[in-house]
């Protein structure tokens, strides 16, 4: 399950900027491995992930 709330400033009505950041929380726990190699990965029992974006706008701006 992730939650991940973005705010995005437009100083332009066909640019925005934008910044959001994730919160992650798996449902079923468990690692992964591999015969001969033994455990490789580990699921984390939380996850976050922070993002940066640029976005262009195209069509028209505004109520039509």
């Amino acid at each position: 399950m992730v939650f991940g709330p973005a705010v995005a400033w437009a100083p332009r009505p066909w640019l925005a900027l934008w910044f959001g950041a994730d919160v992650g929380v798996p449902l079923l726990g468990g690692t992964f491995s591999a015969a001969g190699l033994g455990r490789m990965f580990t699921i984390a029992p939380v996850s976050l992930r922070a993002a940066l974006g640029l976005e262009f706008r195209f069509g028209r701006g505004g109520a039509g």
